[in-house]
């Protein structure tokens, strides 16, 4: 009788032990996947069109755009813009877009959303060097991973 109670105590803690292993990993993948699933993940990519009388092949001005992939627009609340002629620089463009708001942009800029995309005009420019920083804010006032480009 007292070996069964002991091999009885013996599964009881066992099976104890199991379960709460079982938790951790869930508990574990769980917390795992939702960080892998950030509401401020995004992609973007640029696109020039030239104007529409080129004067020349170094003069000629393009209509810069800036078009902006969201995985996510629950909490998105500003999209931080920078463009400027050197690495690092925002003496072009350095605007915090208010998410869904296209009143009151400066002269030049043009704020867009269809669905997941966003197109961000960004003004007319020569075909030249530029830096690019693209940063999402959230409502909580979290910022995403500055995202660069630069074809200097």
């Amino acid at each position: 009788m007292k070996n069964e109670r002991i091999f009885c105590h013996h599964l009881t803690s066992r099976y104890k032990q199991l379960f709460f292993l079982f938790i951790s990993v869930a508990f574990i993948l769980t917390s795992h996947s939702v960080r892998g699933q950030s509401s401020l993940d995004f992609s973007y990519t640029l696109h020039k069109t030239s104007s529409i009388n080129p004067i020349n092949n170094f003069d000629t001005t393009y209509a810069w755009e800036c078009v902006i992939q969201l995985q996510d627009t629950s909490i998105i609340s500003n999209i931080h813009f920078k463009m400027g002629d050197a690495y690092g620089t925002s003496n072009l463009v350095d605007h915090a877009f208010i998410f869904d708001d296209d009143a009151f942009l400066p002269d030049g800029l043009i704020y867009r959303r269809k669905g997941f995309e966003i197109v961000l005009g960004l003004g007319n420019y020569l075909d030249r060097h530029y830096f690019i920083e693209v940063q999402l804010e959230d409502t909580t006032g979290t910022y995403s991973t500055k995202i660069n480009w630069d074809n200097l």
